[in-house]
């Protein structure tokens, strides 16, 4: 199985601030022995590149990392870097979603960054020029708190509050005005769907937990993903049954039947129509 790493063991001893960490890339501290990878992690992770290359992959997607880049690998995510192809430079920003818990900041507001544990999401977005010097500064202030001597967890909390609402911005530059409310849905329909997926895959189920019409939840889910409902449910499906064959021994009929369904031979079909390959051959070559 593929391991899930908490933020503490990243490091040697203990951290500054408990949940909380941030590091130049250039700087990066040494990666403990006790990392596998791939892996998971329970936290959320952010990168800005101001230079360098890297490749990682993010579950089974492999991302080229450039210079003004912003990276995100939320918690539950099956990741690896691949190759560094030019060394990097920038920040590293971990959190865990408590890091907000009983402050000023209701960590409620964490639900409505589209950017955050939401695995159909891209993880890669571009900061243009007119975008970098708010962005820019906002990690310098958190890592300048955070170096300091006698730091304070409310300026560092403030201070994530402020960037995540920037990246925010950033990230819905190309979405229509006045999404905050569908962003909500949308989010409360992943979450229903990473419990569901493998039980119901009727549009019907979830547009009745959340106590809409299925036509309003697949515009809404075209709006933000921007694919229909039906292909969002599918790609979690794949998603979960390459997981298992890249890190499990069982067999394509035990998947099939731990995914919901319940006609192998669908499946393989299934599987093949998306990934252009079969269950097997994607097994024999990605096996880790």
């Amino acid at each position: 199985m593929i391991p899930t790493y908490k933020l503490i063991d990243f490091f040697e001893g203990k951290l500054k601030v408990p949940e909380f960490h941030i590091n130049k890339l250039e700087e990066m501290p040494p990666l403990p022995s006790r990392i596998k990878s791939p892996h998971k992690h329970d936290f959320m992770e952010l990168f800005i590149v101001t230079d360098g290359i890297v490749k990682h992959n993010v579950d089974f997607k492999q991302f080229n990392i450039d210079k003004n880049n912003l990276f995100f690998i939320s918690q539950g995510q099956f990741h690896m870097w691949v190759k560094t192809i030019k060394p990097l430079k920038g920040y590293r920003l971990m959190f865990s979603e408590s890091f907000f818990d009983n402050t000023f900041i209701n960590s409620n507001f964490l639900f409505e960054l589209i950017y955050i544990n939401n695995i159909y999401f891209t993880p890669l977005i571009t900061v243009h020029e007119k975008e970098q010097p708010s962005l820019y500064t906002l990690f310098d202030l958190l890592y300048k708190e955070y170096t300091r001597e006698r730091l304070k967890k409310q300026a560092l909390q403030a201070n994530l509050y402020l960037l995540l609402v920037d990246i925010q911005r950033i990230s819905m530059a190309e979405q229509t005005v006045a999404v905050s409310h569908h962003i909500s849905i949308y989010r409360q329909f992943i979450l229903l769907l990473d419990s569901n997926f493998h039980l119901n895959k009727k549009i019907d189920f979830y547009s009745d937990k959340l106590n809409i019409s299925a036509a309003q939840l697949n515009r809404i889910v075209l709006k933000i993903a921007h694919v229909p409902i039906g292909q969002v449910i599918s790609q979690r499906i794949i998603l979960e049954a390459k997981r298992l064959l890249v890190t499990s021994s069982l067999s394509i009929n035990e998947i099939s039947y731990k995914i919901g369904l319940d006609d192998p031979s669908y499946f393989i079909r299934l599987f093949k129509k998306k990934e252009a390959q079969t269950p097997s051959e994607y097994r024999n070559q990605n096996k880790l």
